[in-house]
């Protein structure tokens, strides 16, 4: 959106995430966490007690989330919906590592270009699903959310009928221990609805690991939901339907990363077998019949065991040739580009001069399982483009390489060139979209209304104002909203807990990865980055909550409990090293002496004395993934417990271990938060698929309504608005009323049933606290966002839809 309001936004962000700088720091210091400790973190407490997920159990969470539209665990509550606050784009904090002062977005892993309309654009997220553009990038729309799964490795536009799509669920990754893929999902009317296939093969019970990374569709075939051959690169192989999906069988086992088609020669496919492994089997092939069957071409190459994860490319200005980028399996960083021709049936290694390792704003990177990627110029053979950590592009056919789009956030995984114009090139990476509109000279955000950014937990809510929340997420450092859907990066690397003084709110400590704390004063626009005096090693991400009573007294759990006197200078043991690592802490706030902690190995240990003696036990063998105080009770308290199995949430009426299993009839998911209300019957879970509520203390739950079929990492209640806040792993931040009020015409103020510029001043009096004509008030008419607040982001979106300038996905001029 180029337009002056958007430019101010943007510009008062800057103001953050420029100003809170106060000391250089190194940009290995700014760097996100390792993508595999990342994974092992987000899947280790859904395994335990085992070393992997149970595949029945994930295949049984992916049909019950796609269960959710088709009205399975339907709410009964109504007229309570949940909100998104997004971040619908944010401008990161100004490090070499975001795009500032573009905007960003969360990980996209997969673009696809319509060959008959290049303003429609197809792109598949890391977990928020698939998302459309019809007009270039302008404006998004999320049009999986309730599908098998919103990880998404490949996206892909039939070429003779563009309204076909398929997306290959399963985010690119070697395999873990936890993957989320659930085969590959078809859409006959682009993308308002789909279907899902592949099920034989991938995401079935039996099977874990099914992750998709390319699907080629045959073009003498194209055009039918019944008829056309496709392709798949996925880690069970390289599968092939001759029905458009509607079955489909392995014609080449291994891992497969990349399959691609000639450019001219319709049976002729490349495919690309590699990972982390070294497998046997890995290397180049060549099929000429569709994939009956395929010739190894990589021998020279050397031996399969040294060939990681490879990409592929074809151009049809050189139609004879594939392009191979190989990764490391030993050291994860790049191998060889190697180019073979079918002319001489020969494959040569070109020199990728300009590649290297030893500039951390100019590394190629060591992490070519996770972020790999090349483009050949259709028109331009000679112009071929790489990424890894950083982007390079080369001029010479692969000869020399130099980077390109240094002002763009790192972590590179696709790229495709415009059919209609190969000067145009749209990209997906850890930061968002971006696209080049000369060959990557220059690069502009396509990020603006996409809100796919995946928060931790711990996220912290202003004390009185439910609109401005501040959070961490994954490779995207902390973030701050001021009640607008474009948000405010306030710290790098992947952000973890946040915390605000709730006697001071300019006063907040936010965290990023292994328990690394950084203090903010926004009244002084000071950012200090603290000196790590925990004293054990602190989880990946590590825990902290503020004590509430006293604020500079904040709690952090690593393989204790460990406190800080002095707002997070210094801490200090308080419980005994446990076994495992804490990952779970709460203090009670009408009796601050008692405190819990849970363990990853799933043990709770409790003081009722201020820390001075604990006592322990383990109620559950799992994981345990939040605890909660009941406000109202001292002695009540909840329990939940990742993973899979029968208890899911317990409730503690005696402050200790004995405890009532609630979970009833909650489907056998992983729980990742709690949260009491006011009402003593009445709880809220978050779950992977989305936050359930019971009203009857755990006799039965039903799916609140709103929220995608996301993963939710964090619950709090904001006793002054009377709502929930909600983080998720994969679709930002949400907030959920816990009363039903009537609706109302949002941004309406004056009444008059238009809303036009003289609400938008109306609101500004109201910020101002100038007294309205009689007989109005600014709320929640001049709430144009719904997010329970009065703020100045309300304003600017009630004067944004005057001047016909879109609402950017908020509730303005809708009755809510």
């Amino acid at each position: 959106m180029n337009t002056r309001l958007y430019a101010l936004a943007v510009s008062l962000l800057l103001v953050v995430s420029r100003s809170m700088t106060a000391q250089p720091l190194s940009p290995r210091e700014m760097r996100e966490a390792d993508p595999q400790i990342r994974r092992a973190w987000y899947g280790a407490t859904r395994a335990f007690p085992g070393t992997s997920v149970p595949p029945e159990n994930m295949a049984a969470m992916h049909d019950m989330r796609a269960s959710i539209r088709r009205g399975r665990f339907a709410s009964s509550t109504t007229g309570q919906r949940w909100q998104s606050l997004g971040p619908t784009g944010f401008v990161s904090m100004n490090t070499p590592y975001s795009s500032t002062p573009m905007v960003d977005g969360g990980r996209f892993t997969s673009i696809a270009i319509n060959p008959k309309d290049s303003r429609n654009i197809i792109a598949g997220s890391g977990s928020a699903g698939v998302w459309r553009t019809t007009n270039g990038g302008v404006t998004w729309q999320a049009t999986s959310d309730f599908e098998c799964s919103l990880s998404i490795g490949a996206v892909t536009i039939d070429p003779a009928d563009p309204r076909i799509l398929y997306a290959g669920t399963g985010e690119i990754f070697d395999p873990a221990g936890f993957t989320d893929g659930c085969g590959i999902l078809r859409s006959a009317n682009g993308g308002d609805t789909w279907v899902r296939t592949g099920t034989n093969l991938l995401g079935l019970s039996g099977r874990l690991g099914s992750l998709v990374y390319q699907i080629a569709i045959d073009r003498a075939t194209a055009g039918s939901t019944s008829g056309t051959t496709l392709l798949a690169a996925t880690s069970e192989g390289v599968l092939r339907t001759t029905n458009s999906g509607n079955a489909w069988a392995r014609v080449l086992p291994g891992f497969a990363t990349a399959i691609v088609q000639h450019p001219t020669q319709s049976g002729t496919f490349y495919a690309a077998l590699g990972n982390t492994r070294g497998d046997a089997e890995n290397g180049l092939y060549r099929t000429t019949n569709g994939g009956d069957t395929w010739t190894r071409v990589s021998q020279s190459l050397g031996s399969p065991s040294a060939l990681g994860r490879m990409a592929l490319a074809v151009s049809a200005a050189r139609p004879g040739s594939v392009w191979a980028l190989v990764g490391n399996p030993t050291n994860r960083k790049f191998l060889s580009l190697s180019r073979y021709d079918e002319g001489t049936q020969t494959l040569t290694t070109l020199p990728a001069q300009g590649i290297q390792f030893t500039n951390d704003l100019g590394d190629f990177g060591d992490q070519s399982e996770y972020n790999l990627l090349i483009g050949v110029d259709p028109d331009d053979a000679n112009r071929v483009i790489i990424g890894g950590v950083r982007l390079f592009r080369s001029r010479d056919g692969g000869l020399t390489f130099q980077q390109i789009a240094s002002d763009v956030h790192s972590d590179w995984h696709d790229l495709a060139f415009d059919p209609n114009d190969p000067r145009r090139i749209v990209t997906g990476c850890d930061g968002g979209i971006f696209t080049s509109t000369n060959g990557g000279d220059s690069w502009r955000s396509l990020n603006s209304g996409i809100s796919a950014v995946q928060f931790y937990p711990g996220i912290a809510v202003h004390p009185t104002n439910p609109g401005i929340v501040v959070g961490g997420t994954q490779d995207n450092g902390s973030m701050m909203s001021n009640g607008a859907l474009l948000w405010a990066g306030i710290s790098f690397g992947d952000g973890g807990w946040a915390l605000i003084d709730y006697t001071n709110p300019n006063l907040m400590l936010t965290s990023s990865q292994n328990g690394n704390l950084q203090r903010h004063d926004l009244s002084t626009r000071s950012f200090q980055p603290l000196r790590n005096t925990l004293n054990f090693q602190p989880p990946f991400i590590t825990p902290f909550i503020i004590d509430p009573l006293n604020p500079r007294t904040i709690y952090a759990g690593t393989s204790a409990v460990e406190v800080s006197r002095d707002f997070g200078s210094t801490f200090t043991q308080l419980s005994p090293a446990v076994q495992g690592q804490v990952t779970a802490l709460a203090v009670n706030r009408a009796s601050p002496q008692r405190m819990l902690a849970g363990t990853n190995d799933g043990f709770l240990i409790v003081s009722a004395d201020g820390g001075a003696t604990w006592n322990g036990g383990s109620p559950v063998q799992r994981a345990v993934s939040d605890i909660a105080y009941d406000p109202n009770d001292n002695l009540r308290f909840a329990v939940t417990w990742s993973g899979f199995g029968a208890a899911k949430v317990g409730l503690s009426t005696t402050g200790g271990f004995s405890y009532t299993n609630i979970t009833g009839d909650l489907p056998d998911i992983p729980v990742n938060a709690f949260s009491f209300t006011p009402q003593s019957t009445r709880f809220f879970a978050a779950t992977d698929i989305g936050v359930f509520e019971t009203t009857n203390s755990g006799v039965s739950w039903t799916i609140t309504e709103g929220m995608p079929a996301v993963p939710v990492t964090d619950l709090v209640y904001h006793a002054p608005s009377n709502r929930l806040i909600a983080g998720s792993y994969g679709r930002g931040i949400w907030s959920l009323p816990l009363a039903t009020e009537p609706p109302v015409l949002r941004g309406d103020v004056n009444r008059d049933g238009v809303v036009n510029a003289a609400d938008a001043l109306l609101i500004q009096q109201g910020l101002a606290q100038v007294r309205l004509p009689a007989g109005l008030t600014v709320m929640p008419y001049g709430d144009a966002n719904c997010n329970g607040a009065l703020d100045a982001a309300d304003a600017l979106i009630v004067l944004r839809f005057a001047v016909a300038l879109g609402t950017g996905g908020t509730c303005v001029n809708t009755a809510q």
